[in-house]
């Protein structure tokens, strides 16, 4: 097995080729000055099964994935599989209002059937995965992960910043791992204007909580959750989640409120303290053998 990495992810690459003791492929990607994207896979992936990890986000990533797909499956490999770290688009998985792009669609459209397996981290939503026809998508959840890297913390408390069905899993996954209660806040409207938040079952007073996310973008709900908690009386507040975009300047603001905030690889910042890499190489190396 020959790992492949594109730009978005070269830290979970080299995880991954690690931990499934598998060869990293040198690869060469460079920009044209107009901006268009060169691919070249320098090394062999002749009979070989290939993995391309490569993220459809930000846009150009999408390209990248596209052509280094196409280089591989020009070297007669064995297999080629994906794994898109993060998807892009997946929020729009499903018409909210008349006249929009299904966007996750779109996205699925354009790489089902290209690979023998494609592979995804913490889907936002569970339709996404029904726009692939020709390919078997497999979605690992990192929550686990997540909360193994508190658990010197002594955390009472995992809370989900909202009540879905999945963000609420999330959580319950995070407190089974650490052993501790888990909730989720419920929402309140004082006013057109005003929305309070509240622990459905658990009094926070003096405890310490875990918030957990798959997503955190431009840290509204997270910055509102922790405000409420501190209210209630929590000691401290950690906040982690799988998919750390930490837009207009969201991490530096939650590092702010928070005791820690910390991500996964799936997106690599400064706050990705934990690699997804070991559920993905456990899933490689059971195929392998």
């Amino acid at each position: 097995m020959i790992i492949v990495g594109g730009t978005s992810n070269r830290s979970l690459s080299e995880h991954l080729a690690a931990e499934s003791g598998s060869d990293i492929a040198s690869v060469e990607i460079r920009n044209f000055p107009d901006g268009e994207k060169y691919v070249r896979i320098l090394s062999s992936l002749a009979k070989k099964d290939v993995v391309i990890v490569s993220a459809t986000y930000p846009d150009s990533n999408i390209i990248e994935t596209l052509l280094l797909h196409d280089a591989a499956s020009r070297a007669q490999p064995n297999t080629i599989r994906l794994l898109i770290p993060y998807y892009g688009y997946q929020r729009q998985d499903k018409l909210f209002r008349e006249g929009e792009s299904i966007s996750a669609e779109v996205i699925a459209g354009i790489l089902d059937g290209r690979f023998d397996e494609i592979m995804t981290v913490d889907l936002h939503a569970e339709g996404v995965s029904r726009y692939f026809h020709r390919t078997k998508v497999r979605n690992f959840v990192a929550s686990a992960l997540v909360a193994r890297y508190f658990r010197k913390k002594r955390i009472d408390t995992v809370i989900s910043p909202d009540g879905g069905s999945r963000a609420v899993e999330y959580a319950k996954i995070a407190a089974n791992e650490l052993g501790c209660e888990y909730d989720y806040f419920l929402k309140e409207r004082i006013d057109s204007s005003t929305v309070k938040l509240y622990p459905k079952n658990v009094d926070v007073s003096g405890k310490t909580v875990l918030i957990v996310d798959d997503i955190i973008a431009t840290g509204g709900s997270i910055t509102a959750a922790i405000g409420r908690l501190s209210e209630l009386g929590a000691s401290d507040i950690y906040v982690g989640c799988t998919h750390g975009q930490f837009t207009g300047g969201a991490l530096e603001k939650l590092n702010k409120i928070a005791r820690e905030v910390i991500s996964t690889d799936t997106i690599e910042t400064e706050a990705s303290k934990v690699s997804v890499a070991p559920v993905i190489s456990d899933h490689l190396l059971e195929v392998r053998r």
